[in-house]
Parts: C-alpha cells; sequence; structure tokens
C-alpha cells in the first residue's frame, strides 16, 4: 500500500486494532488494520455516518473484537484535524471552498412579471433571482431567502444592482456575497467550508455517493497546486446539482434549524 500512496497520519485504538489515513493524490480512504492478522481494509469515509456499523477483527487467537463507530470518533476526529493541515489539502479546500459557494449562490434570470407567480423549479430552489422584468440595463439580483437584522444590507433597492451582469461572478463584484459572509459567517461562510471538506475527503453528499464531485474537485490539483481554471466549471453530475439545491435550501432555512426535531 505504501509504494501506491501514503500514510498521512494512524491511531492506535488498542493492541488489535490501527486506523490510518491512506491518500494517493486523490480523495483520501480510511485504512483499518488489524495488527494480530497484519491485514489491511480500504473504506471511504462515509462509512462512519452510520453510528450502528461495527468494525469486527478476529485476534490471534480467534477472539472476535468490535468496535462501534461511537467510539472511534474522537480518534478519527484527531486524524482528520492532522490531514487538514496537510498543504496540498488545505490549498485545495480553500479552491473548493469559492467553487461550492460558488454553486449556492448562482442565480437564475426572471424575464416576465407573471413568471414570478409559477416559478419553475430549478429557480425557485435558488438563493438569487436575476430580475430582469424590466430590461437588462435595469437588471436586480434579488434576495430569495428569509434575512436576519444583520442582513439587511439592500436599503430601500429591491436588490443588488446588477449593472449588465448575469452570473454567479458578476454577483460577487458586487461584494454582497462577502458582506453576508461577514455579518453571518455561521450561515454563509461554513456551509460551503463543511461542504467542500466533505466532498474532498470522500464523505456523503446528503447521504448520497459524490464520487464524481469528489475527484472534480481533486483533479484540480495538479502538481500540488489548486487549478483555479479547472474549477472555473461544474461537473455535469445530477449528485452535484442535487446536492447545490440542498445546500441552498439549508442556507434559506437556516434560520428554523433550531427549532427542528430529528427523529432517528
Amino acid at each position: 500500500m505504501d509504494e501506491k500512496g501514503m500514510i498521512i497520519c494512524s491511531a492506535d485504538i488498542d493492541e488489535g486494532l490501527t486506523l490510518q489515513i491512506w491518500t494517493k493524490g486523490a480523495v483520501p480512504r480510511l485504512v483499518v488494520l488489524n495488527r494480530a492478522k497484519n491485514t489491511r481494509k480500504l473504506m471511504p469515509f462515509s462509512w462512519l455516518e452510520r453510528e450502528d456499523r461495527t468494525i469486527s477483527l478476529k485476534g490471534a487467537k480467534g477472539k472476535t473484537n468490535s468496535y462501534t463507530v461511537e467510539s472511534l470518533e474522537e480518534p478519527m476526529r484527531r486524524m482528520l484535524y492532522q490531514y487538514a493541515q496537510d498543504p496540498a489539502f488545505k490549498g485545495l479546500l480553500w479552491h473548493s471552498v469559492i467553487f461550492m459557494s460558488d454553486l449556492m449562490h448562482t442565480p437564475r434570470a426572471v424575464f416576465d412579471r407573471a413568471e414570478f407567480a409559477m416559478l419553475h423549479e430549478d429557480k425557485r430552489c435558488r438563493l438569487w433571482l436575476l430580475d430582469l422584468t424590466d430590461g437588462e440595463a435595469n437588471g436586480y439580483f434579488r434576495p430569495f431567502f428569509p434575512r436576519t437584522a444583520p442582513e439587511e444590507l439592500f436599503g430601500e433597492e429591491p436588490g443588488v444592482n446588477a449593472h449588465g451582469g448575469k452570473n454567479v461572478a458578476d454577483l460577487k463584484k458586487t461584494g454582497i456575497t462577502r458582506k453576508l459572509a461577514s455579518v453571518l459567517p455561521s450561515r454563509w461562510y461554513d456551509t460551503p467550508r463543511i461542504s467542500a471538506a466533505a466532498a474532498l475527503l470522500g464523505f456523503s453528499l446528503f447521504f448520497e455517493e459524490g464520487n464524481v464531485l469528489s475527484s472534480f474537485l481533486w483533479n484540480a490539483l495538479q502538481n500540488g497546486v489548486p487549478s483555479k481554471e479547472a474549477l472555473s466549471t461544474k461537473p455535469e453530475d445530477p449528485v452535484c446539482n442535487a446536492f447545490a439545491r440542498k445546500m441552498a435550501g439549508y442556507v434559506r432555512h437556516w434560520h428554523l434549524l433550531d427549532k427542528i426535531h430529528y427523529a432517528l
């Protein structure tokens, strides 16, 4: 295994089990090392998301030892924190956060006022609508999400003047996304940051396997340096598209999170 990749960090759980993080310049994998048998098994980190799962290992004398996901949580956290200090990962994470933020903020245009009464799902799920009902010269990026008092940054205007712009790059040029992240980072910065980290590490995307998106992000790392050009488009992947909608939905309902009761 070491000849084909690298063990970045490890944690000895007990005399029978060692956990490791292995990578080959792409999505890392969790290594389960049976110390008694000297055997290894590679697993995606998404395996850890189900709390009812266990790792069962046979020892040298035939005794089986079982480890719950909960019992491995703390050593896994320490290993992931150590792995996150890797310069290549840190650089790619920063660029991936920007990519995820662009997915989250991508607007859709509305040309007719009547369309506001019956928006298509692809537009209703967006955080921003580009209002072109008065022509392109008078377009506005309209916020399409509930706002707290610190987020009321638009004054008397219906939104942000688009100045002829049409896409997410034009929206970000207005500075509004940066201002929102400044006044409420837990909503506007942490969401794409945690999403980017999850995708890079190979966790699921709202319980959908995001292998295409994870590979796309890692392919942007060229000779150890992230490429902006490689992240200038998004993969044609239905899971990625669905994740972008759910990420926007999470941000839209952010103010209700403490009122939601989860049934396990």
